[in-house]
């Protein structure tokens, strides 16, 4: 129980990535795996419980959590949580099994405004997902919005996914996420440009977002888009630098 694998695979990291029997794994965690075993991230740098809260059945989950382990532990590679491991979904969007127990980790006091290597939270990652019940959840949990170590706001990781969805858009602008704020010297509309963003480079010229604008190595939007081909995206462009 006690001895690791050279990887730095324990026992319980085992349990918790294959094994699916209820009594079999709790009858392990209450054997004695110690702290270190519990929240351990050398195995594929990740703890167990970033393992076990990708099952359906959360009981393994709820054990560990009982016996120990951190909720907030952060695995070795991008330094994220167990709740940010299910926010940045593999998928695209998170099915009802990450949602479900996103906000199971929430409602047990899960760190809503911690943030990994890129200094991106909980927030930007629920943007970039596009689930509003999670987005929703961690603003009533404390969440706060803030900029990562490249500047980008949660706004930015959302049009990098969602094309289409204004009203989460809305949302992050009402919470302060700012159209003018720089990623990688890049407005939220020209990141949404870069990412063939059709229907949001049409929403945010709307709101106001100024398109005569140019990146760090002075690239404007407009030479941007006429370089990717972009016509629709051009089109919208000249039709606002000529009012």
């Amino acid at each position: 129980m006690k001895e690791m694998e050279r990887e730095g695979r324990a026992t319980i990291h085992y349990l918790a990535e294959f094994l699916r029997d209820t009594k079999i794994r709790e009858t392990v965690v209450q054997a004695g795996a110690s702290l270190d075993e519990i929240d351990g991230v050398k195995f594929q740098g990740w703890a167990p419980l970033h393992h076990a809260v990708r099952f359906k059945k959360r009981d393994f989950a709820e054990a560990l959590v009982k016996h120990g382990a951190k909720l907030d532990v952060k695995c070795a590679h991008e330094q994220e949580t167990p709740l940010m491991h299910l926010l940045r979904t593999e998928s695209g969007e998170m099915n009802a099994t990450e949602q479900a127990n996103a906000l199971w980790l929430i409602a047990q006091g899960a760190d809503v405004n911690t943030v990994n290597q890129n200094q991106a939270g909980p927030l930007h990652l629920a943007a970039q997902s596009g689930c509003r019940a999670l987005l929703e959840a961690l603003l009533d949990a404390g969440a706060k919005p803030t900029q990562s170590k490249y500047g980008s706001n949660p706004l930015h990781y959302c049009v990098r996914t969602h094309d289409k969805d204004e009203a989460l858009w809305d949302r992050l602008i009402a919470l302060g996420c700012g159209l003018e704020d720089r990623s990688d010297g890049q407005t939220v509309v020209m990141t949404a440009q870069m990412f063939h963003n059709h229907t949001a480079v049409a929403y945010f010229i709307r709101k106001g977002a100024k398109v005569d604008v140019k990146d760090d190595e002075g690239q404007s939007m407009l030479e941007s888009a006429k370089e990717l081909g972009q016509s629709k995206i051009i089109a919208l462009i000249e039709k606002a630098l000529k009012k």
